[in-house]
């Protein structure tokens, strides 16, 4: 995805700025983002900064069933993280064919804004507090393999549109990112 900022671009390692105007130009960054989660094959979620844009605002997707929902968070905080915590695979557009064993809560609470401005607070649970603190991460400059040791990250393939994770963990060496 040419749209996609790729590691090591420099952008993906800074901080984003509130936003703190919800015109045009907002709308349109909301707008790609949206679509491009929206057309993904492999994501559940962006960062504004990963299509260039040092905004926070994240597109993540809320999986009920069979429906997916499209849901833009705007100046999201996480103000609360479970206890609980779970180990699970996770890759990221922006660091393409690469996955790592990243442990996140399991439940989170957020406070955020819509796209229009209005504050809203969310529970999220399983695939989507996963989703919701990966996205914000990247707000934060932050990018998964900076919540896992180089033991943890994989190189993966897709086959018949499904992962394959060579299980083979690459040294601190072999990791290049």
């Amino acid at each position: 995805m040419k749209q996609i900022l790729t590691y090591p671009n420099p952008i993906l390692k800074q901080q984003s700025f509130p936003v703190t105007n919800f015109g045009l130009e907002t709308q349109a960054v909301i707008d790609k983002m949206l679509d491009i989660v929206g057309k993904s094959d492999y994501s559940v979620g962006l960062a504004a900064p990963q299509i260039g844009k040092l905004q926070r605002i994240i597109a993540v997707s809320e999986i009920e069933g069979e429906r997916t929902r499209l849901l833009p968070l705007i100046n999201p905080e996480i103000v609360f993280f479970s206890k609980e915590t779970h180990e699970d695979y996770e890759g990221c557009l922006s660091i393409p064919f690469k996955v790592g064993l990243v442990e996140r809560s399991t439940k989170i609470r957020i406070r955020a804004l819509d796209r229009n401005g209005n504050k809203i607070k969310l529970k999220a649970a399983g695939l989507l507090a996963r989703e919701i603190q990966h996205e914000v991460d990247h707000l934060n400059g932050l990018l998964f393999f900076d919540r896992t040791s180089a033991d943890k990250i994989y190189n993966y393939t897709i086959k018949d549109g499904k992962w394959v994770i060579q299980k083979q963990a690459l040294t601190a060496e072999g990791v290049t990112l």
